[in-house]
């Protein structure tokens, strides 16, 4: 096992995910993604940060835009 082909970060927050993919062991062009949360994410982010019964954290913000770099790179 080697290094990986591809490589990509991304960065999540309240107002949305963004990331970008380039290659290292084979040829790829660069690839930026941009994605805002759709209202109620925010929302649902909100509450829990105010000690509200949110639903969402910046957690799961950081792993939904985790899958997200993931669909990327398979496209």
């Amino acid at each position: 096992m080697g290094p990986p082909d591809y490589i990509g970060v991304k960065d999540a927050s309240i107002h949305g995910v963004g990331g970008v993919i380039v290659g290292q062991g084979k040829a790829c062009l660069p690839t930026v993604f941009r994605m805002e949360w759709p209202d109620w994410v925010k929302q649902e982010v909100l509450k829990t940060n105010a000690g509200q019964k949110g639903t969402l954290t910046n957690s799961d913000l950081e792993m939904a835009g985790l899958l997200l770099l993931w669909l990327v790179m398979e496209e």
